[in-house]
């Protein structure tokens, strides 16, 4: 029997956004190359890239069409949410400075 991916946790919050942000940040940078079949790849990550990846999967259908799934779509990918993280760290650091 599958095991369930825990996607919501039970009462508040623990860690700051932006601590979450940064150990997102970290697990998107450690994914793998994407390798073919896909379902090795995704066998291949531990749980937190499993979790990880599955939030990866809207970025890379905004670009159906346009390009084939490859480790070049996946790092455009990766880069691209990355830069988003980093845009919400920025803000949050210059709103404690205001």
């Amino acid at each position: 029997m599958p095991s369930i991916l825990p996607l919501f946790a039970e009462g508040k919050i623990k860690e700051s956004s932006v601590d979450f942000l940064l150990e997102y940040k970290s697990i998107l940078k450690s994914l793998p190359d994407i390798i073919f079949p896909l379902d090795e790849y995704i066998n291949s990550l531990n749980k937190d890239q499993q979790l990880i990846w599955l939030t990866i999967i809207p970025v890379l259908a905004s670009h159906r069409g346009e390009e084939e799934l490859t480790t070049v779509l996946m790092r455009k990918s990766i880069n691209w949410m990355i830069s988003r993280i980093d845009r919400h760290i920025y803000m949050e650091e210059q709103k404690k400075g205001a």
